[in-house]
């Protein structure tokens, strides 16, 4: 008797533990074992994911000229903002508008750029002054120089913001064309010209800047002659922005310079030098529009030379004296 007593609680005990079981098990939302009733009642809805928030890539292709890509539709807005970092280390913020054209926008037009992936977006650049490339002859504009960098907000103003890699700006905005005639080169011809100017051929291939190339004059540039030349323009110490002198014309080059601009394809920009004048003359591709700067370089007439005897071994040049 005794022993059918403890097998009938014995029993009882493994129905129990059962039974808690399969509760726990409906409250867990698992699934039933095998010949198991699945448990009934209102299915519980998934929880939604909070948006993702965008990733905005912003490129520094050229010294004050980007290219914008989002991985998500983004908008954002068009009143964006250039920092530039004092001495102190602070940044110190100036306004920079996100346009796609030298047309000022109508009065009423949304201040938002929608930014899609795979569609980078390169506004017109920024070079310190207020038309930028939309003005192709400025006058010489001093910039603070030092290092910069492009800040992005959402269109609302109230979500995300965007702050670029920075970028090193010269004091004067024809050095910084000269920068650019200097990015993304990829490959150098120079080219002989002759003393007849004209300076209504804008567009014309047989003209540098005003300057008649010479027939079959062309040489591509060596590789470290093509090196020595980005050099060149990139030295700050090596040209005088502020002179403006009247001086005889003398023997002229012109170089071609074909800059592979990442995102955007192949642009070129071109450059001209009077060795007797000391004067050079750049003009930059940017799209459709073309900026151009004017200086001296007194004091590296040397590099320069050193450039044009590497490429043109057999020319000779006009005054054979270094200075």
């Amino acid at each position: 008797m005794a022993r059918r007593n403890r097998g009938a609680a014995w029993l009882a005990l493994l129905s129990s533990c059962a039974t808690q079981q399969r509760e726990l098990a409906v409250e867990r939302g698992s699934e039933a074992p095998p010949g198991m009733a699945q448990p009934t009642g209102p299915v519980q809805p998934a929880r939604s994911e909070a948006p993702r928030p965008s990733n905005v890539s912003i490129v520094n292709v050229a010294p004050g000229r980007f290219r914008l890509e989002a991985d998500t539709s983004t908008q954002v807005a068009t009143a964006a903002t250039l920092q530039h970092r004092s001495p102190q280390g602070q940044w110190l913020s100036a306004a920079y508008e996100l346009r796609d054209n030298c047309t000022p926008p109508a009065v009423g037009t949304a201040r938002c750029r929608e930014l899609l992936p795979g569609a980078p977006f390169t506004p017109l650049s920024w070079n310190g002054t207020p038309c930028g490339p939309c003005c192709a002859d400025p006058d010489n504009t001093p910039i603070d120089s030092g290092m910069y960098r492009l800040v992005l907000a959402m269109c609302d103003g109230q979500g995300s913001r965007w702050e670029g890699p920075t970028f090193e700006v010269p004091g004067a905005t024809d050095a910084l064309e000269r920068w650019r005639a200097a990015s993304n080169v990829a490959k150098v011809s120079v080219f002989r010209l002759g003393r007849v100017f004209r300076f209504d051929r804008e567009g014309d291939e047989g003209y540098i800047l005003g300057g008649p190339i010479v027939p079959g004059s062309e040489v591509e540039v060596p590789p470290t002659a093509g090196q020595g030349l980005v050099e060149w323009l990139r030295d700050a110490s090596a040209f005088n922005d502020t002179l403006t002198r009247r001086c005889p014309q003398g023997q002229s080059f012109g170089f071609r310079l074909e800059r592979r601009v990442p995102g955007i394809g192949v642009e070129r920009s071109e450059v001209r030098v009077d060795l007797r004048c000391r004067s050079i003359g750049v003009e930059n591709q940017e799209g459709a529009l073309r900026q151009r700067s004017y200086s001296y370089f007194d004091n590296s007439r040397p590099a320069l030379l050193a450039v044009l005897r590497e490429a043109l071994p057999s020319t000779k040049l006009e005054g054979l004296r270094d200075r």
